[in-house]
């Protein structure tokens, strides 16, 4: 007796979906067991800025590597921040990588939000890579192509049902949505990211990693800095921004900016003017930096002060 035509529909359909989770968790799921390389690059014991101190992610992120770099930045990170602590001490994760587990990716990244440290991706940042990424106080993009795709169980049982698996997926897309509003990143990134199977890659140009956050500082971070510079040039929070915001279109920024510019237009002062101050400075803080060792936070808390002050005051 020949089952009814209803009955082998819904019969081919199970089975397809079983054989489709199958496929989807061997295929899909496939992720390398090598840990990605982790250490520390440098520390130039003579400066205390955000060149002087990095840290190395390379390779597949995997279980047990968020350990890792914890043990790598505890043995020397706290020195760090005891020698320069200031408004220039800002330590880098530079990270090059395909890929990896999300959920150490999401550890790695909380890890690095809670010391404040700034994150730059070189070579490549694609898939879980991205979730450390979003984890940098400031996030850097200039030489590396970053990438998404969706979000994909490495295991999945072959028995699952499709609400199940829904069920899943919608738990997964939940926690990141929260993980990224947590680190100040576009929480549309997460739906964003559903658009490209995981079997591909959609590389972000400029103007989306702009609207997703991932290549500007954390917005609560750049407050906070703000807040700190405006105290050190003697105005308000909102009258730095104006001159920062100035210096930007007037000196060029990052690698070519002209810092001589920069500092002409937030202290608000002429190049003659800059200049008698600057000698003074030059005078009265050495002073204070042969009172003290270099390399501790008395110099660099000293050294700040005096400079402020000189400048503020011209005298």
């Amino acid at each position: 007796m020949q089952p009814a035509r209803g009955n082998q529909l819904n019969f081919s359909l199970t089975r397809f979906c079983r054989l489709f989770l199958l496929t989807y968790a061997l295929v899909f799921g496939s992720v390398s067991s090598h840990s990605a390389s982790i250490s520390e690059s440098k520390d130039d014991l003579n400066e205390c800025n955000q060149y002087s101190k990095e840290y190395n992610i390379y390779g597949n992120i995997a279980v047990g590597d968020a350990s890792k770099l914890k043990k790598t930045i505890s043995d020397s990170f706290d020195r760090f921040r005891l020698r320069c602590k200031g408004d220039y001490s800002f330590p880098k994760v530079l990270i090059d990588s395909s890929g990896g587990n999300v959920d150490e990716a999401m550890d790695i990244g909380t890890f690095i939000k809670r010391l404040g440290l700034n994150v730059e991706a070189k070579g490549k940042c694609f898939s879980a890579c991205v979730f450390i990424l979003a984890g940098g106080n400031s996030r850097f993009t200039v030489f590396a192509k970053v990438g998404i795709h969706r979000p994909y169980f490495k295991e999945l049982d072959a028995s699952s049902d499709v609400s199940q698996v829904s069920q899943k997926r919608q738990q997964l897309l939940n926690k990141i949505r929260t993980y990224f509003v947590a680190m100040d990143v576009n929480p549309s990134l997460a739906d964003d990211m559903l658009s490209t199977p995981p079997d591909r890659i959609t590389i972000l140009s400029e103007s989306e990693l702009e609207k997703y956050r991932l290549n500007i500082q954390d917005a609560n971070y750049e407050e906070q800095y703000n807040a700190i510079q405006a105290k050190h040039y003697g105005i308000t929070s909102s009258e730095y921004r104006r001159r920062n915001s100035a210096a930007d279109q007037q000196c060029g920024k990052t690698y070519k900016r002209d810092y001589d510019c920069v500092r002409l237009i937030l202290w608000d002062l002429t190049d003659q003017e800059f200049r008698r101050r600057e000698n003074i400075y030059n005078v009265k803080c050495k002073s204070v930096n042969d009172k003290f060792n270099k390399n501790d936070l008395t110099t660099t808390q000293a050294i700040l002060s005096c400079t402020g002050d000189v400048m503020r005051t011209g005298r």
